[in-house]
């Protein structure tokens, strides 16, 4: 019994999560313009990138006071937010830990 109510429980929250990210379309546009407006409204500016195969560039954007902005561009050039939020912390490296990612070659 106590089984089937967690299960009830969690499809409930998987429900409710699935609805939020339905009404809350990607904002999409021409890079230069989203660049322009983080910069502009929430001084955030880009901190790192990554590579989706050949498929797509990843970056994230931050703010001084912690905000941040994760964009995506595809083959199209379309530049899309795929996440927003604040909080966000920068983890130290720790010494004898190299994270420099380096091309092969």
């Amino acid at each position: 019994m106590a089984r089937n109510i967690s299960k009830l429980v969690l499809a409930a929250l998987i429900a409710g999560t699935a609805t939020v990210a339905a009404a809350q379309p990607l904002r999409c546009g021409q890079r230069g313009n989203m660049v322009e407006f983080l910069g502009e409204r929430f001084q955030e500016r880009q901190h790192g990138y990554g590579l989706v195969g050949n498929r797509a560039i990843v970056e994230l954007f931050l703010s001084p006071e912690g905000t941040w902005t994760i964009l995506m561009t595809g083959p199209d050039r379309q530049t899309c937010i795929v996440a927003t939020g604040d909080g966000w912390e920068d983890v130290p490296a720790l010494a004898g830990h190299d994270v420099t990612w380096r091309a092969p070659g």
